[in-house]
């Protein structure tokens, strides 16, 4: 193997393993959990089938929302399966689920996985969940949010089939208990490039040795 080959094969090799390391180092979404808790729900109320939806803004960072949830009363399980969803501003549904029993109970809510989506820092949206004929809570002791959530206040309106809800809204504590979320801050990923940077240092690198071996 001559000089120059040495030179190409060392290059290649210090090519993939920086491409390697910033990807393995790249920073990961950290869930933080519920978007909204208390520490005791002190309202348990059921008077027909609502559509609950609690009104917020996103802080200075992206957040990934990883599931969707709903409030379990008594935490020993629904009546009915509750519909959740998570619109926009605008009044578009940008993902929605079924909360059931079978569901891991975390807090006073259980939580469905979805597909991460993501909600940009300094947009509005809201989290809508139909009621059915499960109890719900509101004004309950302890109500914190996710730092990273401004939260607005609650809508609701009649009804057993998920819609945007604008029927009234509310100045309490917290919301009609009712619809939540978990959430991660939303961590930057390699781009495209990366990877198609990675692909060609590797290429580049087999080619090489397949000549080192050759010679």
């Amino acid at each position: 193997m001559d000089g120059s080959l040495r030179q190409n094969l060392k290059m290649s090799k210090t090519v993939v393993l920086y491409v390697i390391a910033g990807l393995l180092i790249a920073p990961a979404a950290a869930y933080a959990g519920s978007a909204f808790e208390f520490s005791s729900a002190s309202h348990d109320s059921s008077n027909g089938s609502w559509v609950f939806g609690v009104d917020f803004t996103v802080g200075s960072s992206d957040l990934l929302v990883s599931s969707l949830g709903y409030f379990d009363d008594n935490g020993d399980g629904f009546l009915s399966d509750h519909e959740v969803g998570i619109y926009d501003a605008g009044g578009n549904l940008l993902a929605s689920t079924d909360v059931t029993n079978s569901d891991p109970l975390t807090g006073h809510f259980r939580f469905d996985a979805i597909t991460p989506l993501t909600l940009l820092a300094g947009n509005s949206y809201i989290v809508v969940g139909v009621n059915g004929s499960d109890h719900y809570t509101y004004v309950d002791p302890g109500f914190v949010t996710d730092p990273d959530i401004i939260y607005h206040g609650a809508e609701y309106g009649n009804g057993n089939t998920l819609f945007d809800p604008s029927a009234s809204h509310n100045n309490f504590n917290d919301g009609f208990w009712g619809p939540n979320f978990q959430v991660g801050v939303a961590s930057a990923s390699p781009e495209p490039a990366t990877f198609s940077f990675m692909g060609m240092g590797l290429t580049v690198l087999f080619a090489v040795l397949r000549r080192g071996r050759t010679i």
